[in-house]
């Protein structure tokens, strides 16, 4: 199995999914990071005021008042914008797919093993999500260096590094491997590690017409499950629809799926690449795998 730390060096592609990833994510940095200051100086400014008002009534009853109100839309204030930073990256990646920062570079995520929702959204941020207050927790008796390391969030590099060194998709990161996601770009069709296509020189064997029996097969030879029609033939709708839903975990809605999206022979199932087909709406990482398996034979 492939590793990114193998790839990362060589590959062009790799390193400039890589590069508008890291972008993307400094865009959605400054956006929930303005928000956030917007928030707690609207909450204290109106927490100071009540608290302000209410010591020049003179009451004793009404400054108790004033201060325990103000002080706790000034906690809210705080409370709320850690808020936004799990309400940014679970909305935008759980409803949409994509961040404003993501959407600006032409990245999407994409579920690997199913459609993307917001368990799968939250999954793959909680290293945003609290590795950025828990570096700030951790070194926040450094100084300059501490507030450095909590800006490059070191929990998230963690992740990085972990994904790249171990066996997977070399787009994710480890959290990614767990909450089966990825980062697909959606301006090209990105191509990583692809599988390997057996050299063939030859056309395979076809029975001649004449013959009224089937031929004897040598048992150590293993026909493909799903019985292709020329593989630059175009196909009907039909027929491409009880073709591909042949193909194991391909239903009918699935085979419908991949010929609306343009896939009308099997010549345009050999060379789509996986990113290509995991862009489909029902295709899963294991209907992939499955299709790569049935049609580059």
């Amino acid at each position: 199995m492939v590793k990114g730390i193998d790839l990362i060096g060589k590959d062009k592609n790799l390193q400039n999914s890589w590069i508008k990833r890291i972008i993307a994510y400094i865009i959605d940095a400054i956006i929930i990071t303005v928000a956030m200051v917007i928030v707690i100086l609207l909450l204290t400014a109106i927490g100071t005021v009540i608290i302000v008002g209410s010591a020049m009534s003179g009451d004793v009853s009404s400054i108790l008042g004033g201060v325990f109100l103000g002080t706790a839309i000034i906690i809210l204030g705080a409370v709320f914008s850690l808020l936004i930073g799990v309400i940014y990256w679970v909305y935008f990646e759980g409803k949409k797919g994509t961040t404003p920062g993501k959407h600006f570079l032409k990245l999407r995520v994409a579920g690997s093993t199913r459609k993307m929702d917001y368990g799968k959204a939250f999954i793959r941020n909680l290293s945003k999500i609290f590795g950025g207050a828990l570096t700030m927790i951790i070194f926040s008796g450094l100084g300059t260096i501490g507030a450095i390391l909590s800006i490059i969030n070191i929990f998230l590099v963690l992740d990085i590094i972990v994904g790249f060194v171990t066996e997977g998709d070399p787009r994710q990161r480890f959290l990614d491997r767990i909450a089966g996601t990825t980062v697909v770009r959606t301006d090209i069709q990105e191509t990583f590690a692809p599988a390997p296509v057996p050299s063939q020189t030859y056309p395979p064997t076809i029975p001649a017409p004449s013959q009224a029996y089937p031929p004897a097969v040598p048992k150590q030879i293993e026909t493909p499950s799903v019985t292709p029609a020329p593989a630059s033939v175009s196909l009907s709708r039909e027929e491409a629809v009880t073709v591909f839903s042949k193909i194991p975990g391909i239903t009918i809605k699935k085979a419908l799926s991949l010929y609306n999206a343009g896939f009308k022979s099997f010549s345009d199932l050999r060379s789509a690449s996986p990113d290509k087909l995991l862009s489909i709406k029902g295709i899963t990482l294991t209907d992939m795998k499955n299709i790569k398996k049935e049609i580059e034979f």
